[in-house]
């Protein structure tokens, strides 16, 4: 018959046995592992590989650089936006970028970037040094990005994160509905935030887009912007302007609630919503209000909010 004292070691070795099962089970489970992000110093300039080019239109073109692995992710937060820097033609060119492709995406990003050639515009007769530098990549070639930059960061279910200036702490502003303006490549942060909005089922953030361009050939990625308005008609409205409609275009108006001096203009295409004057006038009002919101915030000017928003082509929110 056993001892007390033997019992007792048999039971400290099982106790024993027990414990180191479980510890090596616990060490060698798999943990979930966070993708490295390839921007990790808004400071530091990090070469990217051209690894494609798209040509979309005559004049705009998607460009794919591989991340430093298949495993890497740009690390860009929404409302943020990266540098692009190259040395053109003996002086150093430097142009802000918004990327198309999701910051979840692995091993690469992308941007859609209208190329402004030479003697394309009476006013610009060069043309644009770093859009056609890019459109004269050829694929294996680098091009140095530069990141997070912005003074805007969006955190999720309507907050935002907004910083007066870049040494200033940044001030949370939570929003119900965002109006955005944009116009031609200005589009870009707006798709990057429409996006990151409608593939989070908990955020019930809305949003309203005016896009304005010249011609119906300028409008830059118009098929995924139709894509998400159709798809999230509770989360995104979408209006398309033109100042040069094409002739026996199906135009389309709202006059019932025009004022009578207001001359009624075409302003949208078919598949989108009714737009017109008045419904640039409701933006402009709404401007006006959240300007005036943020008049009465410390450290928040008016001048300092327009500037940030139009002059980087960010949004515009308004709590509703």
């Amino acid at each position: 018959m056993a001892s007390m004292g033997e019992v007792q070691m048999a039971g400290l070795v099982i106790a024993t046995v027990i414990f180191v099962a479980f510890t090596i089970r616990h060490l060698l489970k798999p943990r979930p592992t966070k993708n490295p992000a390839t921007l990790q110093d808004p400071s530091v300039k990090y070469p990217l590989r051209l690894v494609d080019k798209e040509i979309i239109s005559h004049d705009t073109r998607r460009f794919r650089f591989a991340l430093p692995s298949m495993q890497h992710v740009l690390g860009l937060p929404v409302g943020q936006h990266v540098y692009l820097t190259e040395k053109i033609d003996g002086s150093l060119a430097i142009r802000p970028y918004t990327p198309v492709s999701s910051n979840e995406d692995l091993g690469f990003v992308d941007l859609v970037v209208k190329v402004y050639f030479k003697n394309s515009h009476p006013k610009f007769p060069e043309g644009g040094k770093m859009s056609q530098y890019l459109d004269s990549m050829k694929i294996g070639d680098t091009i140095d990005f530069r990141g997070p930059n912005g003074l805007l960061v969006y955190q999720g279910k309507g907050k935002f994160a907004i910083q007066p200036d870049k040494k200033s702490k940044a001030k949370i502003v939570v929003a119900q509905h965002v109006a955005m303006i944009a116009g031609g490549t200005g589009i870009t942060p707006m798709l990057q935030l429409i996006r990151h909005i409608v593939a989070d089922p908990g955020d019930k953030t809305k949003c309203s887009l005016l896009f304005a361009n010249q011609t119906e050939q300028d409008i830059l990625l118009r098929g995924e912007l139709e894509e998400l308005a159709s798809s999230h008609p509770d989360l995104f409205h979408l209006w398309l302007t033109l100042d040069r409609p094409p002739e026996g275009a199906l135009l389309q108006f709202a006059t019932a609630t025009m004022p009578t001096h207001t001359p009624t203009l075409p302003l949208l295409y078919p598949n989108c919503r009714v737009s017109t004057v008045s419904g640039l006038f409701i933006v402009i009002v709404i401007v006006i209000i959240f300007m005036s919101i943020l008049a009465s915030t410390p450290q928040v000017t008016p001048l300092r909010f327009v500037a940030f928003c139009f002059c980087s082509s960010i949004i515009l929110s308004c709590i509703t």
